[in-house]
């Protein structure tokens, strides 16, 4: 219709606003881009969201919970309808689901959580050749410890009684050896002493005499300590014994006779009598000890089942061990690259044996600083005051640290114990190599690490001392899957989160702070050193990786960033290696409930706080709100009014981020265009999971398709498809409140076009709403108005209702030609204030009442006028 003075409103879509009213709001800002994004052509068009479409079902009707892409392979966690969370791979390039070996229901799974309400979600990250899971379900359940120890003995034949050199044995160990019947175990072992005071002996000679008569305590056995008292300079271990002569392990460094010699060791029982030994006689008895081993299960000692992993490693590791019939124990001199979770074949082990966990026993002692050119070091210890056994000892092998002791030097012969009593024991150790010796000190701490020694899920059928055992890893075709803990040193806690920098693990678990891996092994930590806390009594639950470039290019993690949820943010840079490693606290008391809305993007790492989105620059500055009201990126409020945060879910690609948010009750996904920092939304498009791969997203949606990833591309072509779950997408264009009427005047609107174009069978509704939101218009174009060309469309505009701002609404079904462009509104001020409901009028004046005027009472034939 035609009007008189008309102003123009030109309205060029450009992006989603919380804002209320245009006045307050960017140019172009819509209250509402529904399934629509960017025009790739032209700016401030827009065209048809793609409907997202099903990929892979990797379990029909069960969540997926968990995901990560890494190279072209998904890794993630499903539920299996049991209550169990258990892991699956998908190949994107061969389009197959792979096998995931090594899964165990009962022992390596985690469950299921609530769908519903907040959670702790599960947490994937690639560290070196494993995808490490966090997850809570897992079970946390012990993983016990090994010991292994070797030790020279000898038993009685026909009797269950035995003695040898001090041992770190235990009753219930399994004990194998020449004369040990296969099956046998320790059932007591005790620590026993003897001596003799009319012992002889040669210079030179590496025997001496002793007279079994007149011994008090036990008589001599092959690998007991000996040592005197005296100048004569015995300090060894017995390897022979031939009734009064006895073999030992040194030289005797002087003659002597009727000298007062003292031997010691452990005595056992075992479950079995020896099929061979020695035999007791008055005159002592005759042997040569022999090498036992003893392996067993010790308490747990915090090792569970904490986290789960992937391994794509490929690994083929060999090294000789020891394993024992019956026994899940195995220990190896060294096993550098071998982690939990490997598969281990050899020595008769089937193929699929898992290897559970690794321990490397660590003995500290107090003892005396060494002085240079010594080739023993004398340690104390304190033995137990109800059995004298002693319960610590170095074995041969082990490597020596401490004050005085040159690098790399190990126990180069089995120690021996002189002096022990209720309460105390001293033990000297031979040194592989001669001391450097120090000065100004008196005593120090000396730390012995000794054999490897591994549990495994089977026990072994044989026994062998070198047995060659090939550990394997999966691949990326074929992974491997198992759960459990960090090898060596056991994390303090089970992790709510694990991220990535220096090829190190880095594990929040809560209150101990950020505790990490060896480089490129994120299953083993060999310092219970390896951790960084806060110290500010604050709980970690999150993690995300900064990247130093763009993603999409492979750049480097430059630093970890730490949530204490929205109480404070941490930075960790460097690494232990290069003794740069640093915690630091940032600035700014914020962060984010939401783990999985943490994000690494093309300008920093994304994240969802309390009050909207921030970016984490490079240089490690934390934005703004990118959402603040006035600005041209102007959405927070659904995520400020955001239902059960932690279960916000966001990705990002080059050149998009989007989260799904609960806003108020309703699930919602918004979507921020990188190059035109434009939001845009919320589609009816919702997941749960989401992961990026190249240009697309891949998703588990919510409320459809459950157990189903599915394919969401922002970017249409020609093949895009616009039915989504059965049923056709529809569009919502809203604008927000316009014009901007500082006047407050009424107005009416004469004209309206709108630069549209759709397939013809897809007809438009276009709906006008009042300041109240109340319909002021509404028309509906048929199908003979629509044409695939793209024009300014003009549309009728009969009976139109008066307003004071106008704010207009595009519905309709998305297709493959839509494009909605600039509004072009002609409207008239009609002068006038348009009052809403009634406005309340002086009242009428009353019967005798005085009538007033501006100068007073008015007057008339000598008085005053009254009303009737």
């Amino acid at each position: 219709m035609a009007i008189n003075k008309p102003k123009l409103i030109n309205w060029r879509p450009a992006g989603c606003s919380d804002a209320i009213d245009g006045a307050e709001a960017f140019e172009g800002a819509a209250a509402s881009l529904q399934n629509l994004v960017p025009s790739p052509k032209t700016a401030h068009q827009w065209v048809a969201r793609p409907a997202a479409t099903s990929t892979v079902t990797i379990s029909s009707n069960n969540l997926i919970t968990a995901g990560l892409v890494v190279g072209t392979t998904v890794y993630g966690m499903v539920s299996n309808g049991l209550g169990q969370d258990v892991p699956f791979a998908y190949s994107i390039s061969s389009a197959s689901v792979l096998n995931v070996a090594g899964v165990n229901s009962a022992v390596n799974t985690a469950s299921s959580q609530t769908t519903v309400g907040d959670w702790t979600p599960p947490i994937l990250a690639q560290v070196g050749s494993r995808i490490v899971v966090t997850h809570p379900g897992f079970s946390n359940t012990a993983i016990s410890a090994a010991r292994a120890s070797s030790f020279t003995a000898t038993g009685i034949s026909g009797a269950i009684n035995g003695a040898g050199g001090y041992t770190l044995a235990q009753p219930g160990d399994i004990l194998t050896g020449v004369g040990v019947p296969s099956n046998t175990t320790v059932l007591t072992i005790n620590a026993i002493q003897g001596q003799e005071s009319h012992c002889a002996g040669t210079i030179g000679a590496n025997t001496f005499t002793f007279q079994p008569a007149t011994t008090s305590g036990s008589i001599p056995y092959p690998g007991f300590a000996v040592f005197d008292n005296s100048n004569i300079g015995i300090r060894g271990f017995i390897t022979a014994c031939a009734g009064s002569v006895l073999t030992w392990s040194g030289t005797n460094p002087n003659t002597f006779a009727g000298a007062t010699l003292y031997w010691g060791g452990d005595e056992f029982v075992i479950s079995q009598a020896f099929t061979t030994g020695t035999t007791l006689t008055p005159s002592g008895i005759t042997a040569t000890g022999n090498t036992w081993q003893s392996v067993g299960l010790s308490a747990p000692t915090g090792a569970s089942y904490k986290f789960g992993w992937f391994d794509i490693s490929g690994a083929s590791i060999q090294y000789t061990a020891a394993i024992t019939s019956g026994s899940p124990i195995i220990s190896l001199t060294t096993a550098f690259g071998v982690q939990p979770g490997l598969l281990v074949s050899g020595g008769g082990l089937a193929a699929t044996t898992t290897l559970i966990n690794l321990s490397q026993p660590s003995l500290t002692f107090t003892g005396t600083p060494p002085n240079f050119g010594d080739t023993t070091l004398t340690i104390q210890f304190s033995a137990s005051a109800v059995s004298n056994a002693v319960v610590n000892m170095p074995l041969s092998g082990m490597i020596i640290t401490g004050a005085g002791i040159a690098p790399g030097t190990t126990v180069a012969a089995p120690p021996f114990v002189q002096g022990l009593s209720l309460g105390t024991g001293t033990i000297i150790v031979p040194l592989s190599i001669a001391a450097p010796g120090t000065v100004g000190l008196n005593t120090a701490s000396y730390i012995f690490t000794g054999l490897v020694v591994g549990i495994l899920a089977a026990n072994a059928t044989t026994t062998s001392a070198t047995a060659l055992l090939t550990f394997t890893g999966g691949t990326p075709t074929a992974p491997l899957w198992y759960a459990g803990d960090t090898a060596f040193n056991p994390l303090p806690s089970q992790p709510v989160s694990v991220a990535m920098l220096a090829g190190r693990a880095y594990f929040a678990c809560d209150g101990n702070g950020f505790v990490y891996s060896d480089s490129g092994l994120p299953c083993q930590r060999t310092y219970p050193s390896q951790a960084l806390v806060p110290l500010d009594g604050l709980s970690i639950s999150a993690l995300g990786e900064l990247p130093l470039l763009s993603p999409i290019t492979g750049g480097i993690v430059q630093a970890i960033i730490g949530f204490a949820g929205v109480k404070a943010m941490y930075q960790i840079t460097g690494d232990a290696a290069l003794g740069n490693l640093s915690l630091n606290k940032m600035n700014i008391a914020t962060g984010t409930h939401a783990p999985l809305s943490i994000i690494g993007t093309n300008f920093g790492l994304a994240f969802i706080s309390p009050d909207g989105l921030r970016i984490v620059d490079f240089s490690g500055k934390i934005s703004d709100p990118i959402g603040d009201p006035g600005s041209s990126q102007q959405i927070a409020f659904p995520f400020i009014n955001a239902q059960f945060p932690t279960r916000i879910s966001g990705a990002a690609t080059a050149n998009s981020m989007r989260w799904t948010v609960n806003n108020g009750g309703t699930n919602q996904d918004w979507v921020f265009d990188i190059s035109r920092k434009q939001w845009h939304g919320p589609h009816t498009f919702v997941y749960s999971m989401i992961q990026p791969f190249k240009e697309f997203y891949l998703c588990q949606p919510i409320g459809f398709g459950i157990g189903t990833l599915f394919t969401s591309s922002l970017i249409p072509v020609g093949a895009s498809s616009y039915t989504e779950n059965g049923a056709a997408i529809t569009y919502n264009m809203t604008t927000v409140l316009l014009p901007e009427n500082d006047e407050q005047n009424a107005l009416r609107l004469g004209e309206a076009s709108i630069f549209v174009g759709s397939l013809p069978a897809n007809p438009m509704t276009i709906t006008g709403f009042d300041e109240r939101n109340v319909q002021i218009f509404a028309y509906s174009n048929t199908p003979s108005d629509m044409t695939a060309y793209q024009r300014m469309f003009q549309f009728d505009l009969q009976q139109i209702d008066v307003f004071t701002q106008l704010q207009v609404q595009l519905t309709g079904n998305c297709d493959s030609t839509l494009v909605l462009g600039r509004m072009m509104l002609k409207y008239q001020d009609l002068g006038y204030q348009r009052y809403i409901g009634s406005v309340p009028l002086p009242s009428a004046p009353g019967g005798g009442d005085a009538l007033t005027g501006a100068g007073g009472p008015l007057t008339g034939g000598g008085g005053p006028l009254t009303g009737r």
